[in-house]
Order: C-alpha cells, then structure tokens, then sequence
C-alpha cells in the first residue's frame, strides 16, 4: 500500500477514534453540533461527493429543486443521524427507547407469525443503524449483512457500536451459511438494498432510471422461503420514526420481478424522505 493512502486511513481512523471518545463523554446534543460543523466543512471541501450528489439529484428531479442546496441539507441530516448513531453507547435503554417511534408495529407481528425467518429489507435513509439496535434491545434476535470496511480498525469500532444492543454482525464478503442458519431459527436478517454493490444483479427502474441491482436477497428470499419485511427510519421532531410496511413472500415468478418489488418497496421511502438517503452514492453507474 502506498504511503499516501497508509496516512489517508490512518488519519480517518484517528478522526473516528476522537469522534468515538467525544460522543462517549458529551451530551447527544454537543456531538450532534460537533458533527453538523465537520459535515459543513466536508460539503464545501469535498468537491468529489458534493459533486456526486448534484450530478444524481438532477439525475432524478432535474431543474425542479436547487440540487447544491438540496445537498447541503442533506449532509446536515446525514451529520446528525452519525451523531445519534455514535451516541448508541452513552444512552441508556430507556433514553434510547424514548426518543424513538414506530409505525406499524403490527407488521412486524405479522411477519413473525408466518413462522418463518425474516428479511428485513431497508435502505440508507436517515439513521438506519438505529433500527436493529432498536429491534435487538426489544429482544429481537436481529443480524445484520454488512460489507467489510477498507480499514479494519474503522470497522471494529463500528462494529462494537452495533453489537452494544445485541445486534449480531454477519460480513457480506463471508459464507451465506450464516445467514441460512439465522432464517432458519426464524431469526431476522437485515439487508440494505438501495445501492450498487458490483455484485450479480439486473438491471431495474430506481427513481425513474435504469439502475443495477443485486439479485442476493431475492434469490435468498425465494430459497428459502422467508418473508420480506420493508423498514427504514427517519428524523422527527424529537427523535427517529421507524417506519414498517406490510411483509411479503416472493413466489418462484420471474427473479427480475422480484428484484424489482424488493427495490420499489425500499424506494417509496426515499421519495417520501429524499432529504436523509445518501445521495453521495454513484447508484446510476455504467448508465449514461
């Protein structure tokens, strides 16, 4: 590796570390104004993303919205929702519990009572990590597929985070027999399905553009038999809402489709919170 991207990470991991410590030892609202000053200076330093971002919401929304504008606030959402993420450790079960909602609990009882395992589909909208640290703090047995991080000691210290609720992390880069075990202890498997992964997929409608998608979950989903489960979170006024759509199976039907019903499901809460999905990521690639 070379020496310019050895200091590069090493540099992000030291950032993550005093990020970590401060969100250990100040108030939520202290790491939250904290985050909000670094997410400003990396939208108007970052040319890159901020550039990423303008070019996929005028990809989607065109002249109707002021597309640097939109970002920005973005960014700013993006940075609170770290900010609570980080604070995960400092807060007590029933701070946590407090400051979060839910919509349609009873679609959760739902899919529990077909029996069978769970696949809870969802997207990187608002603080989506909150969710199976809500869901693992409520007793729910909750595993979530996440690929591995560029810097293993970055990812370690997101990783304890997680499993400080009781979250269970399976590494999407391993074997799927973890995953397969899970669901068949009718266990619950959380997948986020709204980005280009370079994985096998199809090609699919996503907000209007044609967009590479993976075909993992519905080909684990028809498998296996387990239902699928639509959830995502956003900010309100005094916390997150968790928001739970009704579950679903997927029949042995054309695997195009059910690709293609599993992204429509995470994408109706993208249209409905534009302003919390992470539009820094390059989704529309390989399509001009």
């Amino acid at each position: 590796m070379r020496l310019r991207k050895r200091v590069k990470r090493f540099s992000i991991y030291v950032g993550v570390v005093l990020l970590l410590s401060c969100a250990r030892v100040l108030p939520r609202r202290v790491t939250q104004s904290l985050l909000l000053s670094l997410g400003f200076l990396l939208f108007f330093l970052w040319k890159k993303v901020r550039m990423t971002m303008v070019t996929n919401l005028q990809k989607v929304y065109g002249d109707l919205i002021d597309a640097r504008r939109f970002a920005f606030h973005t960014v700013m959402n993006l940075s609170r929702n770290v900010a609570d993420f980080l604070s995960l450790p400092r807060m007590t079960d029933e701070e946590f519990e407090d400051f979060i909602t839910v919509e349609g609990s009873t679609n959760v009882n739902r899919a529990l009572a077909t029996g069978r395992g769970i696949i809870a589909i969802g997207c990187h909208l608002g603080a989506w990590e909150l969710i199976p640290a809500y869901f693992s703090q409520k007793g729910y047995r909750v595993n979530v597929v996440s690929r591995d991080f560029y810097d293993g000691r970055v990812g370690k210290a997101i990783d304890r985070i997680r499993e400080s609720r009781g979250t269970q992390i399976i590494r999407r880069e391993g074997s799927l027999t973890r995953v397969v075990r899970a669901l068949k202890r009718g266990e619950c498997v959380a997948v986020l399905i709204d980005q280009h992964t370079g994985t096998k997929g199809v090609w699919i409608d996503f907000m209007g553009r044609p967009a590479y998608a993976p075909l993992g979950v519905a080909v684990l989903a028809q498998q296996t038999g387990s239902v699928l489960l639509p959830v995502a979170i956003h900010r309100n006024s005094r916390g997150h809402t968790i928001m739970v759509d009704p579950p679903f199976f997927l029949d042995d039907s054309d695997l195009s489709e059910g690709v293609e019903r599993c992204s429509k499901a995470v994408e109706k809460f993208i249209t409905r919170y534009p302003k919390e999905w992470v539009w820094m990521h390059d989704r529309w690639r390989d399509y001009s």
